[in-house]
């Protein structure tokens, strides 16, 4: 099975137990219940543990900290790991449902944005697994503004399951992906032309095929990120921005904008070496957050698999964890 599917499986029933206790007894009770369910996933999920770790030894790394940390500095740090996401997560619900009004969202270059909201302008947000996208979403509709979640067929269908269940207004608005069905590319376009912003995750490479890969740079190692967004962006012909937001404190988020592109422009018989420097971009701007907001990358599984093993690779970080009988 591979790792999106095991992930799934886990987040949904994590989310589901969530949902059903923030529904009851509201949201300091579930953020209790949450520390528990953080627990089991950290206890049980041994891969997405080591994970964790070897990411944020790249961190350390990244960041000229002390390259091999003591493990138990370490796996104190992927614990906080893993209980961020749980708290992102439990916001997450909230904001799927009437909670929602009770966050704050600061936007400190809010102009980028709105000039794009002013004149009726569509665009593409290229966000990632990071924070949460769901308070980027609240932001815009705040603002008046459609955003719409663009996610491939098949994917997560737990999660839209129970998205479906709890909001289904916030469902609305996301558009499903097909590469079979160019169908949706013209839906997109339509809904670009007629001033709505499309948002896409641009760093798991899992959901397509190997072709559809570049090979950039991520924390000082390479790494293999989907093309598919930067591909579906240039068909698009519109402005491309990379955005993500961070948690920065209870029930506060900050959303950090960057412009990618004014358009991106790839020719026919040369896309791939083309697109090459917008994922190097794409990759700058999301090492930047990782490097500010670290524990807010919510990928726990070995994203550099194809990193030569040696010094500091994940490989070579699973197996000096390995001999720690912790694990």
């Amino acid at each position: 099975m591979s790792w999106h599917h095991s992930a799934e499986r886990g987040s949904a029933w994590g989310l589901d137990f969530m949902a059903w206790t923030l529904r009851r007894l509201g949201m300091w009770p579930t953020r209790v219940v949450t520390e528990f369910v953080v627990v089991y996933f950290y206890l049980t999920g041994r891969r997405a543990r080591l994970a964790s770790c070897a990411y944020l030894r790249r961190v350390h790394a990244a960041k000229a900290e002390v390259r091999h940390l003591r493990n138990r500095r370490l796996f104190w740090a992927s614990y906080q790991h893993f209980r961020t996401f749980g708290i992102v997560s439990l916001d997450r619900l909230a904001l799927w449902t009437d909670r929602s009004s009770t966050f704050t969202i600061d936007f400190p270059n809010r102009q980028l944005l709105q000039d794009l909201h002013d004149r009726g302008q569509g665009a593409v947000l290229l966000g990632a697994h990071i924070g949460s996208f769901e308070a980027m979403r609240v932001l815009s509709e705040r603002s008046g503004k459609a955003v719409y979640l663009l996610m491939f067929q098949g994917a997560s269908p737990r999660l839209y399951q129970l998205l479906a269940r709890l909001a289904p207004a916030v469902q609305q608005r996301v558009v499903h992906l097909s590469p079979d069905d160019p169908s949706t590319v013209l839906e997109l376009q339509r809904r670009v032309e007629a001033g709505h912003w499309i948002a896409i995750l641009g760093d798991r490479k899992e959901l397509t095929s190997a072709k559809r890969v570049v090979r950039t740079q991520l924390l000082g190692a390479p790494i293999e990120l989907p093309s598919g967004p930067f591909f579906l962006a240039a068909l698009l012909r519109c402005p491309v921005y990379t955005t993500f937001c961070v948690r920065t404190g209870n029930r506060r988020y900050e959303l950090w904008v960057e412009k990618l592109a004014e358009k991106i422009e790839l020719r026919r018989a040369h896309r791939e070496e083309d697109v090459r420097p917008y994922v190097d971009r794409y990759a700058a701007a999301m090492e930047k957050i990782c490097l500010r907001a670290p524990l807010q990358w919510f990928n726990f599984y070995d994203a550099w698999t194809s990193t030569p093993e040696g010094s500091g690779s994940p490989r070579a970080a699973e197996i000096e964890l390995a001999h720690d009988d912790r694990l």
